[in-house]
């Protein structure tokens, strides 16, 4: 399968398997990444200078998910790259990095979601999706950054679950699960309960996140919060916008990113003005998404790192899972109506 502007590849077999074949695949991508990321060389200083936080997240992935080891191992690879590299890609999260939008809604016959997908262009120019065709029989669709375990970013499976993910800026500060690993385990799930379970589970976890999570079976949506040590859920019943702080009542006491390059704030306002325009419609909810105020069309931060929005992806979760992805420089989707 191909669509224009996004590569599409499709790897199957063990962990190791899959990982090798999505390295190999995308070796060029990974490479360049590795190369021209100031994110990675950033990553990579810092290990040069204390490399038991990566050491300690690399033993706790051995012990809890030796499976998602292996596929970072066959990714290392395929790509020809040393396993340390790929390791530390996989452990981005560990320095802070705001991005994306995301809106439900929810009807009494569909639920609609739309995700921004915010990052660095570095890691936006060079990221692909794959489907992944597990040994236990689950098949996943999803958005994957160059090196990374698939399954973090946005995508859904087999089983119904739909989820999507946005950056939170976790008070804790601990080096545990990393949100890479926990990303890809919740995107096995078979019910939302299970996806919960399975964010929930581990403590310390590395790296504050905000799941969107739909299940096409239960005809449910829900937001799970989580920090290093604590989580809040809530049940979405009808519309519900958010970008990159905590806004559940349980943990809406953490404060907001307030550094001057911090967009979560104007984004968040914004989305939440254009609330009461917006219909269950693609096209309402694509005005919301697109709105000037919240859509990231390029920003300088620190180190001379642009940060823009890479996509715009609907699902529409009906008797079935429909999926459109519109590229940052199109109003068309490129990708259209795909089924697993």
């Amino acid at each position: 399968m191909t669509f224009t502007h996004f590569p599409h590849f499709i790897a199957e077999g063990s962990n190791y398997d899959i990982g090798f074949a999505i390295g190999e695949h995308f070796l060029n991508n990974i490479t360049q990444t590795l190369l021209q990321s100031a994110r990675f060389q950033h990553l990579w200083s810092q290990d040069q200078k204390n490399p038991a936080i990566a050491d300690q997240a690399l033993r706790l992935i051995e012990e809890h998910f030796p499976q998602y080891l292996q596929e970072i191992k066959g990714i290392a690879d395929g790509a020809s790259q040393n396993f340390r590299s790929i390791l530390l890609m996989n452990l981005m999260h560990l320095y802070d990095d705001e991005n994306c939008s995301t809106l439900v809604i929810k009807t009494p016959d569909r639920i609609l979601l739309g995700h921004n997908e915010d990052l660095h262009k570095i890691l936006v120019d060079n990221s692909y999706y794959v489907t992944i065709n597990l040994q236990d029989g689950c098949q996943i669709f999803t958005h994957a950054y160059p090196g990374c375990v698939p399954g973090f970013s946005h995508g859904f499976n087999s089983h119904g679950i739909v989820i999507t993910c946005n950056y939170v800026p976790d008070p804790v500060k601990a080096i545990g699960i990393p949100r890479t690993i926990l990303g890809r385990w919740m995107l096995e799930s078979t019910s939302i309960q299970d996806a919960i379970d399975r964010a929930v589970k581990f403590s310390p976890r590395s790296g504050g996140v905000s799941y969107n999570i739909i299940s096409l079976k239960e005809h449910r949506a829900v937001n799970l919060e989580i920090t290093g040590n604590d989580h809040a859920l809530t049940e979405i019943h009808d519309v519900y916008y958010r970008t990159n702080h905590y806004i559940s009542e349980k943990l809406s006491f953490i404060a907001i990113p307030s550094d001057e390059i911090s967009t979560t704030r104007i984004r968040y306002e914004r989305g939440c003005e254009l609330l009461s325009q917006v219909s269950p419609t693609h096209s309402d909810m694509l005005k919301l998404l697109w709105d000037d105020q919240v859509f990231i069309k390029g920003k300088l931060e620190p180190h001379n790192v642009v940060h823009m929005t890479m996509n715009t992806t609907l699902f529409e979760i009906t008797n079935e899972i429909g999926v459109k992805i519109f590229p940052r420089d199109r109003d068309e989707a490129v990708f259209d109506s795909f089924h697993l």
